[in-house]
């Protein structure tokens, strides 16, 4: 897998992370949105987004362009991202995105989560957001 991100600046601040993945169909290289971050989400996942990309070595980039990310950093910001977008509870963003971050602190549950959510969808991330949150 490889994952890229595609992060918008507002003034220097991030207001929206993109997490896009690429994969090889056939010689074509198809990229794909897994999720985006912004709004309120982001500003809730922000200090665990700092964490985990200190942790991984990474920093955002500066530019609109994607940009490849470190695997284990892009199913950390995928799960993120697909866990986060449906909530509106400033609570329940709190909880769940606390959640996320100790329980990918473990790489191999990250990368089962990642999979199960990319593979069944909707049902899988709500268990996700049950378990954690």
């Amino acid at each position: 897998m490889t994952f890229l991100v595609r992060v918008e600046r507002d003034h220097g601040t991030v207001t929206r992370i993109d997490v896009l993945e690429a994969r090889r169909d056939g010689k074509s290289r198809v990229v794909e949105r897994i999720g985006t971050l912004k709004g309120l989400a982001l500003d809730v996942a922000r200090p665990y987004l700092a964490m985990d990309c200190e942790r991984a070595g990474y920093t955002l980039p500066e530019n609109s362009q994607p940009s490849l990310v470190p695997e284990p950093l892009g199913v950390r910001l995928a799960l993120y991202a697909l866990a986060l977008s449906p909530i509106e509870s400033v609570e329940r963003l709190e909880r769940v995105a606390r959640g996320l971050h100790l329980l990918t602190e473990n790489e191999n549950e990250a990368y089962y989560w990642y999979g199960l959510c990319r593979e069944r969808g909707t049902r899988a991330c709500t268990a996700l957001r049950i378990l954690v949150g």
